[in-house]
């Protein structure tokens, strides 16, 4: 057992600090994000989430061992069937109904719409960014938020730093965010995404029982889904359909369950 005192904010601080570390070392290098020895820089910042959970847990601030918490977050038994059933229908309404909404509103076919994409680097990339930031994000910050705090409270912090650990991705040169821009519509739409995905994560992973695996497939598994099928172009329009979609998501879970996200809670929902 470890000393059950989690330290929510030395993490998130800490994990913050040791991205930005590497990612703005990675930005002024002036290279690509993938070019060699920038990678190792930006692969550094990328693991910041997982390593600094895992630092934690093993100093002892966490009330199980080390290969609990990492079971908790990988082991794929830890799920009933019918959660697998729920993760495809959530993710295929978050990808599937900002293009049947944009067929609507632009009057096109949803072949004219789309874009298909087979499997690239960056879908690869995606899938492991669900293992890499979630142990993190909801196995460690989240569970140790909520041992003073709302689900609804702890899910707005997570996603402010959340946010934050991405900011330098949008000076880094190859990277999606790179070509979004910065401070451009594109920018504030992915920033309150954050925010409001941040609530849903937060439903997704207490309505599971507390379960850090579901948050992973969910955070992988959508990335690559949103790569292999998107919009072929991009405008405010698009943005703007994209964000209300997953804006009504989060907000149709917080009425839903609002006792459930607004109380303090101290074991397992």
């Amino acid at each position: 057992m470890g000393k059950n005192n989690y330290k929510p904010f030395y993490y998130l601080l800490i994990t913050l600090i040791w991205t930005w570390i590497f990612w703005f070392g990675a930005v002024f290098t002036g290279q690509s994000w993938l070019q060699f020895p920038n990678a190792i820089l930006t692969l550094l910042g990328f693991l910041g989430p997982f390593l600094v959970a895992v630092i934690m847990v093993k100093l002892g601030y966490w009330d199980e061992s080390l290969k609990k918490f990492l079971r908790n977050n990988f082991d794929v038994r830890l799920l009933s069937i019918r959660w697998y059933f729920y993760l495809i229908g959530f993710i295929l309404i978050l990808t599937g109904l900002p293009l049947l909404i944009g067929s609507i509103v632009f009057t096109q076919s949803l072949n004219q719409l789309t874009y298909f994409s087979p499997p690239t680097t960056f879908i690869l990339i995606g899938i492991i960014a669900g293992a890499v930031e979630e142990p993190g994000w909801r196995g460690y910050a989240q569970k140790a938020l909520q041992k003073n705090m709302s689900p609804l409270n702890s899910s707005i912090i997570i996603g402010i730093f959340w946010a934050l650990w991405h900011m330098p991705l949008f000076l880094l040169e190859g990277t999606y965010q790179y070509s979004v821009g910065f401070a451009t519509s594109g920018f504030w739409f992915f920033n309150l995404s954050i925010l409001v995905g941040s609530v849903f994560y937060a439903w997704l992973y207490n309505a599971a029982g507390q379960v850090g695996i579901i948050a992973v497939l969910y955070h992988g598994l959508g990335n690559a889904m949103r790569e292999i099928l998107s919009f072929a172009n991009t405008s405010f329009e698009i943005e703007l359909i994209e964000f209300g979609v997953e804006a009504a998501i989060s907000l149709v879970i917080v009425v839903i369950s609002w006792k459930f996200m607004t109380k303090k809670r101290f074991g397992k929902f």
